[in-house]
């Protein structure tokens, strides 16, 4: 999980879509809150959205607009 968090913070998709599959999804928020709570030392503009994106998916439940609001409200924007 480490080098897909490094490769993500590094702007490279293909690993994002890796976090977004593995099956610990608990893992993956506590690793990926951990970098995020830690700027001086991790690049978290990519981190934060890929942790809201993980989240508050899109669901047949919400529209775009609910989906973008909450993931907003998550991230304190």
């Amino acid at each position: 999980m480490p080098l897909f968090l490094d490769l993500t913070e590094k702007g490279e998709p293909l690993a994002a879509e890796a976090l977004a599959g593995l099956p610990d999804r608990e893992a993956v928020f506590k690793a990926l809150k951990a970098r995020v709570e830690n700027p001086a030392e991790h690049d978290t503009r990519t981190l934060r959205d890929l942790y809201a994106s993980l989240a508050v998916p899109k669901t047949d439940a919400l529209t775009w607009e609910e989906v973008f609001e909450r993931r907003r409200a998550l991230l304190g924007k």
